[in-house]
């Protein structure tokens, strides 16, 4: 019988991009480890991101909790924009 080999994908960074890697991979099926620095604590920041709408679209497809949430605040932004 032939055996099967499974390996975890190691993940180094444990900040927004690792974070979403690591739940994207975890939620097609493959095994994950997240590698970040041990009690590593970033300075509070008011910096910003943004994404592009396709990446935005795929995150709504994760079903990540709060994306609905950002979603509505997008939308509404927009609207105040106009």
């Amino acid at each position: 019988m032939d055996k099967k080999i499974i390996q975890k994908i190691g993940i180094i960074g444990d900040g927004l991009t690792g974070n979403l890697v690591a739940i994207a991979l975890f939620r097609l099926g493959y095994p994950v480890e997240i590698v970040g620095q041990k009690d590593f604590k970033p300075n509070p920041s008011v910096a910003s991101i943004s994404i592009s709408n396709d990446s935005f679209k795929f995150l709504l497809k994760l079903k990540l909790k709060m994306m609905h949430y950002y979603r509505f605040i997008l939308i509404i932004l927009n609207q105040l924009a106009s």
